[in-house]
């Protein structure tokens, strides 16, 4: 029941520790136990090497939450660390986990596409990220649907606008 200690290994230790994930990527971290966290990292200690591993990083928990839980104990530093990433906690006792799991996973998604609130007039769009226009192949609007499809998905926490004149 070393949570903590098994991030680490798998992230910094590992065989592909250099490979696992694109650098830009956001990290997304469930830990599900019905026990405490047992490592020797502190939370703190343990919260600060997670933010230097990504700038966006996201933790669920899904464990014992309080006394009158089924598991064997109550997951505190399991919660606490999530607390501090203003995570999502899931009973572990509950019998559908779907909901809190969905909405641990709803930031994460990279947005891939823009509707558009107008019709453009043709040949008028402009694609912006942090106000740099963008190369027109590294993005397509589709007429039928009105929606603007990134070919290449901005960084995370970017700002798109998407700019055009009205048909």
């Amino acid at each position: 029941e070393e949570g903590f200690e098994a991030v680490y290994s798998y992230a910094t230790l590992g065989s592909y520790a250099s490979t696992w994930m694109r650098p830009t990527a956001a990290l997304l971290i469930v830990f599900v136990s019905d026990e405490e966290e047992q490592s020797t990292w502190e939370v703190s200690d343990f919260y600060n090497y997670l933010t230097t591993l990504r700038s966006r990083v996201y933790v669920a928990s899904v464990v014992g939450l309080g006394t009158s839980t089924c598991a064997d104990q109550v997951g505190e530093r399991y919660l606490e660390l999530t607390q501090d990433f203003n995570g999502n906690e899931i009973d572990i006792c509950s019998s559908d986990w779907t909901q809190g799991v969905e909405e641990a996973s709803k930031a994460y998604e990279p947005i891939d596409h823009l509707e558009l609130s107008e019709i453009p007039e043709e040949g008028s769009i402009v694609v912006f990220t942090d106000g740099i226009p963008q190369p027109g192949s590294d993005w397509e609007y589709d007429g039928s649907t009105n929606i603007v499809y990134f070919i290449v998905i901005p960084a995370d926490g970017a700002l798109v606008e998407v700019a055009y004149f009205l048909d």
